[in-house]
Order: structure tokens, then C-alpha cells, then sequence
């Protein structure tokens, strides 16, 4: 898979929430950065348990408002909704996605958003 085949695999599993066609695009030792959190996700197989939990969470949905890809780097603009669990109001936030591609993987995404704005 060349890499606007993958960048267009990743937009369609995020927006369909398929959370085993996302994290399968990941390498064995990815690492997924949320800025917003500092939080670290490490490996295909916490990344795969992080996308479960983050599309279970009631009205989730993300939509894909743009996407680029310069040679072995991409961009993609999102929109992020869900209910928040605790609370039941429905919220949304823009955010953004850099993802560094290596051998027709993922090796290392990192995610930016305003975190008071953010669902959960």
C-alpha cells in the first residue's frame, strides 16, 4: 500500500470507527502522542485497547475535514464528537493528527486539540 492508499485507510477506519482496520495500520512499536493529555500509547496492541474504549463512548463519531501527505509524513484535520459519559452533553473539538509513516505503516502519531473542549 503506497501512502496516499494508507492515509485514505486511515480517514476512512477513523470515520467508520473501525478500531481494528485503524490500529492495524500501526507498526509493531508505534507510539501515539496525545499532546493535549501527555499521554504516551505504545505498541500496536495498547493502541488497538485505546481506540475500543475511545469509540465505545457514547455518540462518538469523527469526521475528517481535510488530509495531506508529503512524502513520508501526513496531516489530517478532524472533528471529534461523542457524549461525555459522566455527563450526557454532547460536545466537539477540532483537532489535529501528524503521522510519520515508515515501510507502509504508522511508526509515530501525534495528536493536537484543545483539551477543555474535548468530550471525554
Amino acid at each position: 500500500m503506497d501512502s496516499s492508499e494508507l492515509l485514505t485507510s486511515i480517514c476512512e477506519a477513523l470515520e467508520s470507527l473501525n478500531a481494528s482496520r485503524l490500529a492495524g495500520h500501526y507498526a509493531e512499536s508505534a507510539e501515539f502522542i496525545d499532546a493535549a493529555d501527555a499521554q504516551l500509547v505504545k505498541g500496536k496492541v495498547a493502541l488497538l485497547g485505546m481506540y475500543e474504549r475511545l469509540f465505545s463512548v457514547p455518540a462518538t463519531r469523527f469526521t475528517v475535514t481535510s488530509a495531506f501527505i508529503a512524502e513520508d509524513q501526513a496531516a489530517i484535520e478532524w472533528i471529534w464528537e461523542a457524549d461525555n459519559p459522566e455527563t450526557g452533553e454532547h460536545r466537539s473539538v477540532s483537532g489535529a493528527s501528524i503521522i510519520r509513516m515508515q515501510e507502509g505503516e504508522i511508526s509515530r502519531e501525534t495528536i493536537y486539540y484543545d483539551g477543555r473542549q474535548a468530550p471525554v
